[in-house]
């Protein structure tokens, strides 16, 4: 479910926070952090939020209210694809997602109750690729912006992440035969016995 609007409240909220250098208390990662697929297939792609164990920990008592996030997918452009309606969010996030050139996504979420458990990683988006043509492209999710405060805790600890994350995709041309388990067997066996009977045709030589 998708839900569009960040509202007035939760514009100010962000608002008060001073902008601060980003921390390695929380960081992002991708899954898959690599796929294959052919050309017109899907692929989902999961944004998720963990923490590492170090410095202010977002718990019961400091939960977060706050992310933002920029996924790119266009390097090179044109592999890949994504409509905004397809990006699956947590019932509890207020979302605005919107498109940063034609190959990258800005994601900006705001959870009204506040998220206080990062003990599995926090799933802050689910986006759903199309291959658009035959290539490798690398998609990449970073901190929305790094001059404000985007991941923020009641606390008022901005807890931005340092990383950018990855994950590799290759899209397949859509004519690309793999061969079946018991075929690529056959094949085998083939060699194996052709292999034999070239084996079995040389002459022996004996030392004298």
């Amino acid at each position: 479910m998708r839900l569009i609007g960040a509202s007035a409240l939760a514009l100010g909220f962000l608002a008060c926070f001073p902008v601060g250098a980003a921390r390695a208390d929380l960081f992002l990662t991708l899954e898959p952090s690599s796929a294959v697929v052919d050309v017109g297939d899907v692929i989902v792609v999961d944004v998720l939020l963990s923490q590492d164990g170090t410095g202010p920990q977002v718990d019961a008592l400091n939960p977060l209210f706050s992310a933002g996030v920029r996924v790119s997918f266009g390097d090179p452009a044109g592999i890949l694809g994504v409509d905004l309606g397809s990006i699956a969010y947590l019932l509890d996030w207020v979302a605005d997602a919107d498109f940063d050139g034609p190959s990258a996504i800005t994601i900006g979420l705001t959870s009204l109750t506040g998220f206080d458990d990062l003990s599995t990683p926090l799933l802050l988006a689910r986006l759903t690729f199309t291959g658009l043509a035959a290539g490798t492209t690398v998609v990449s999710v970073a901190d929305l912006d790094p001059q404000s405060p985007d991941f923020a805790t009641l606390n008022g600890d901005v807890l931005d992440p340092a990383n950018v994350a990855t994950a590799r995709i290759t899209v397949r041309p859509a004519d690309v035969a793999v061969p079946e388990p018991s075929s690529l067997a056959m094949g085998l066996l083939a060699v194996a016995a052709a292999s034999a009977v070239a084996r079995r045709g040389r002459p022996v030589v004996v030392a004298g």
